[in-house]
Parts: C-alpha cells; structure tokens; sequence
C-alpha cells in the first residue's frame, strides 16, 4: 500500500560482495547477516528534506528516543480512534433501542 512521503515507482538497493557477502553501511566492509540496504531513493523530497532536518544530525540515542515517542504517539492515536468507535458504536445502539430520545 501507498505510504506517505515513498515514491513507489524507485528502488530501494543493497549490494552484494563478490564473495556472496552484503555490503555493510561504510563501504567496502561485507557481511553475511543482513547488510545495509539503502532507501534514500525511495523517499519523496520533502520527506527526505524532513528526515535530514530533524535525523540526520542526532545520536543513536536521541534518535532511539524520538522514534520511541513517534511509536508511543501512534499508539495513543489507535487508542483513541478505537475509544471513539467504541462510544459511537454504543451511542447508535441506544439511539435506536430508544427511539423516542432526542438530542
């Protein structure tokens, strides 16, 4: 499915050693676990404008911490959304249970 800020039509990359090994993120260094794959492409401009505006220049740890408070905000926002269903789910049902009550 469409994500915001992906561009569908490009490629994401990874590169292959001549020993069979992936290329890690510095180049030149090959391993035989997951290797670094390269999704810079595969980003809108505004998104990567985004991303080097608030990423780029963090440390692990602050960025560890911002996608951190990223997954909590969407949980809350599910949450939300599903307290919201929940209520108006209930509210029809008695609307239509009692159907003389008027708003």
């Amino acid at each position: 499915p469409p994500l915001p800020g992906l561009v569908r039509d490009k490629y994401a990359t990874r590169y292959c050693g001549p020993e069979g090994l992936w290329e890690m993120k510095v180049k030149g260094q090959f391993t035989n676990e997951t290797g670094f794959t390269q999704y810079r492409d595969c980003y809108s401009k505004e998104a990567w404008e985004y991303y080097v505006r608030y990423l780029s220049n963090k440390t692990s740890e602050e960025k560890e911490l911002i996608m951190d408070i990223i997954n909590t905000s969407r949980t809350l926002e599910i949450v939300g959304y599903c307290i919201s269903l929940i209520t108006t789910i209930i509210s029809l049902i008695i609307f239509c249970y009692f159907r003389s009550l008027k708003c």
